[in-house]
């Protein structure tokens, strides 16, 4: 390992202070992971399959045609409005009888 020497505004080395001593780290560490990360390569599919493994999400099947339910939004809404008319008028007659 190398040692590397940077000069930094006071604001920020306080900044740098309270962010290590959050997360309970060294300064040095906190720094090489910084860099690391900023000078990874940065791979889409390789990011997005990390994610999947990182949080469990599925694969997606593209083969599997997907419905559109927007594209039918103006006959969805009317169908719920209609139910709840229907439901209403219901509890209307059940209260009155």
């Amino acid at each position: 390992m190398t040692a590397l020497s940077i000069r930094i505004e006071s604001e920020l080395e306080e900044m740098l202070n309270l962010e290590v001593k959050r997360l309970k780290t060294s300064r040095s560490k906190f720094i090489q992971n910084l860099l690391a990360q900023a000078l990874a390569p940065k791979d889409a599919y390789a990011l997005l399959v990390k994610a999947h493994a990182q949080f469990g999400i599925e694969q997606v099947d593209s083969s599997t045609p997907r419905t559109h339910a927007a594209s039918n939004v103006k006959a969805l809404v009317k169908a719920a409005v209609e139910e709840k008319h229907r439901k209403i008028k219901q509890n209307n007659k059940a209260t009155t009888a």
